[in-house]
Order: C-alpha cells, then sequence, then structure tokens
C-alpha cells in the first residue's frame, strides 16, 4: 500500500536525480510545483546575486533538488519526521530506480514554470 510517485526537474537537456515518495500521492507533485514557482518567485525578487550566474539563479536542476530537500525538512507536515527529513522519500538516479508506480512519474520544468514568472 501507498500513494507512490516520483518527481524531476528539468531545465533545458538538463534533468536532475528522481525524488520518489512513497505516500506522497498527486499532493506531492502540486506541492513540488508550487515550491519551484514560490522559489523562483523569491530568487527573482530576494537573491541578493540575482544579477549574477550561479547555480540558484540559473535554476540549475541538481541545485534545486538539494534545496526542495532541505526545505521538506522545515515543513511542519508529514515531511517532517522526528530528526528525519521523511521516512518516505528517498533519490533514485532515474524513474526507473525506484517505484512510482500508483500515480507516477512527473517531471517539472522549471524553464516554463520561470516563464509564468513574467
Amino acid at each position: 500500500m501507498g500513494d507512490r510517485v516520483s518527481v524531476q526537474f528539468k531545465n533545458g537537456d538538463s534533468t536532475s536525480v528522481v525524488l520518489f515518495h512513497h505516500w506522497g500521492g498527486m499532493d506531492f507533485v502540486e506541492y513540488t510545483k508550487t515550491w519551484v514557482k514560490n522559489f523562483q518567485a523569491h530568487v527573482v525578487a530576494n537573491w541578493e546575486h540575482k544579477n549574477h550566474s550561479t547555480p540558484i539563479t540559473r535554476c540549475d536542476v541538481d541545485n534545486l533538488m538539494v534545496q526542495f530537500v532541505a526545505s521538506l525538512g522545515r515543513q511542519a507536515k508529514d515531511y517532517n519526521f522526528s530528526q528525519l527529513v521523511s521516512h518516505s522519500i528517498y533519490l533514485g538516479k532515474d524513474e526507473r530506480d525506484g517505484d512510482n508506480s500508483d500515480n507516477g512519474h512527473h517531471v517539472i520544468d522549471v524553464q516554463d514554470l520561470g516563464k509564468q514568472l513574467d
């Protein structure tokens, strides 16, 4: 039993590692999309180095995944489980490297989301 799903960030030709969530379901996909949009909006509006080319300002997908996983550990939701980031997420090299059998694999194109900020 579970509500298995996986997400991955894409920016141009680059794709991140895959984040699997055993209990995430489609709510986790929507949460991830919202998080990325909010993160990009924050970088555009507030990042002190926004006029410099950095992994964050470029939305390098591997860096973005690290920022996202770190943010999950700070959430008051089910994602924060005592000393753990979560009891049901894990990384994989691609969408076949884990179990996403309930809700499939979702690629979140951060370029498309960034265009929505304009």
